[in-house]
C-alpha cells in the first residue's frame, strides 16, 4: 500500500490537535503586548542581545529614568501644542482685522489712507511677529521706522475718538479690538523672542527643563479639567467665537501631512501640560514667560523674608515735655487774618505728631 500522510493524521488526530492548541496558547500569551510593542517576539532581539539595543537613558528626574523615547514624545507633544496655539492665535487676530476692514467699506479716501496701512501691518504682524511693523515702515521709506507702531496707535486712537463722537459705536468697538492687538504687539517687542507660543526650546536641554517644570506641577498638584483648558484657550481668542475658531484650526492642521491623524483629545492633553507648566512657573517665579500684566505672586519664603524685614523689636522711652514751660515765651497773640491764613494753608492736612505745624483736616473715622 502506498504511503499516505493522512493515514497517520487520522490515527493520531486527537493528539496532534492537542499539541496545536497548546502551541497556539503559548503564542498568544507571548505576543500579548497589548499594543505597546512589549511582547516577547517584538523584543526577542533585545532579550537575547541581538538586533537594536535598548533605548538609551538621557537623564534622571527624581530618581526616575528619562530615556530618548520619552524625550521624543515630549518633543512631539510640545510641537503639537505650540503649532495649534500659534495657528489659533493667528486665526483669531485675522478675524478681528477682517471685521474692522469690513467696517471700512464706504469710508472716505482720507480715512482709508490713514488707517488702511494699520490693518495691513497688523495682518503682517499676526503672521510674522511684531518686528513686521519696522520692516514695513522701512519698505515705505518712513522717516522713523522704529516709531511706526506707536504712530499707528496714535492715529487709531484719534480715529476711534471720531467714531465715538459720531455715535458709530459698533465701528468703534471693532477698531478697539484692533487697538488691543497693537498693544499686545508693542509689549511683545519689549520681550525677548522665546520660540513658539509657549516658552522653551525643543532641544534636549529645553525639553528636560520642561519635564522638570511638569514634575513641579505634579508635586504642586496643579490639575486642570478639559473645561478649564478650553477656557484658557478662549482667553487668547481675542473675543471671537471659540467653537468656530477651534473647528477652523483643526481643519487647517489636518490638511498638513504631519498632522493628518491629529486627534483633538491629544491636542487638549498636550495643552493641559503646557498650561500646568505655565501656572507652576507663575506660582514659583512670580510671572510666566510671554504673559502680559501677570501679577507677581510672592512665595512663602518671600512672605517670610518680608515679614522679618518689616518686623523690628524697638524699645522706646517717652520723654515728657510740659507745655506750660513754653507758654511764657509767647508774647504776641495772632490776629484773625493770621489764623485764617494758617487754616487755609493746612486745612487739607491731618495732624500728625511728626509735623512741626498744625493740621485741620478731620481724620477718617469708622
Amino acid at each position: 500500500m502506498a504511503f499516505n500522510p493522512f493515514h497517520a493524521f487520522r490515527k493520531y488526530s486527537k493528539s496532534m490537535f492537542a499539541v496545536l492548541a497548546i502551541v497556539c496558547m503559548l503564542t498568544f500569551v507571548l505576543s500579548s503586548g497589548l499594543g505597546g510593542k512589549n511582547d516577547f517576539f517584538t523584543n526577542i532581539g533585545d532579550n537575547f542581545g541581538a538586533g537594536s539595543s535598548k533605548v538609551p537613558d538621557v537623564a534622571r528626574l527624581d530618581g526616575k529614568k528619562i530615556d530618548a523615547r520619552m524625550l521624543q514624545d515630549t518633543k512631539n507633544r510640545r510641537l503639537l501644542a505650540n503649532t495649534y496655539m500659534t495657528v489659533f492665535a493667528i486665526q483669531a487676530k485675522m478675524r478681528v482685522i477682517d471685521h474692522a476692514e469690513a467696517r471700512m467699506k464706504g469710508a472716505s479716501p482720507i480715512i482709508s489712507q490713514s488707517v488702511g496701512p494699520i490693518l495691513q501691518d497688523a495682518r503682517g504682524a499676526a503672521q510674522l511677529g511684531p518686528g513686521y511693523y519696522k520692516r514695513a515702515a522701512q519698505e515705505r521709506r518712513s522717516q522713523m521706522p522704529d516709531q511706526e507702531l506707536p504712530l499707528h496707535i496714535y492715529r487709531l486712537d484719534n480715529y476711534i475718538d471720531s467714531l465715538n463722537r459720531d455715535k458709530k459705536t459698533d465701528d468703534a468697538d471693532a477698531w478697539i479690538k484692533v487697538r488691543a492687538l497693537l498693544d499686545q504687539d508693542q509689549r511683545r517687542l519689549s520681550q525677548p523672542f522665546q520660540g513658539g507660543h509657549f516658552s522653551g526650546s525643543i532641544e534636549t536641554e529645553g525639553l528636560l527643563d520642561f519635564m522638570v517644570w511638569k514634575h513641579v506641577a505634579d508635586k504642586q498638584e496643579i490639575k486642570l479639567s478639559p473645561e478649564t483648558v478650553i477656557k484658557l484657550i478662549e482667553a487668547e481668542s481675542q473675543g471671537e467665537d471659540i467653537k468656530d475658531l477651534m473647528s477652523e484650526v483643526e481643519t487647517f492642521m489636518r490638511s498638513k501631512p504631519e498632522f493628518k491623524e491629529m486627534r483633538i483629545a491629544t491636542v487638549l492633553d498636550a495643552l493641559n501640560d503646557e498650561f500646568r507648566v505655565r501656572i507652576a512657573q507663575e506660582t514659583l517665579l512670580g510671572e510666566g514667560p510671554r504673559r502680559y500684566n501677570v501679577p507677581e505672586f510672592a512665595t512663602p519664603y518671600e512672605f517670610r523674608k518680608y515679614y522679618d524685614d518689616q518686623r523690628r523689636i524697638v524699645k522706646v522711652d517717652l520723654l515728657p515735655v510740659k507745655v506750660d514751660d513754653f507758654l511764657a515765651q509767647v508774647k504776641e497773640t495772632p490776629t484773625d487774618a493770621e489764623l485764617k491764613e494758617l487754616f487755609e494753608k493746612h486745612k487739607k492736612e491731618e495732624w500728625t505728631p511728626q509735623a512741626d505745624h498744625a493740621g485741620f483736616k478731620e481724620p477718617k473715622s469708622a
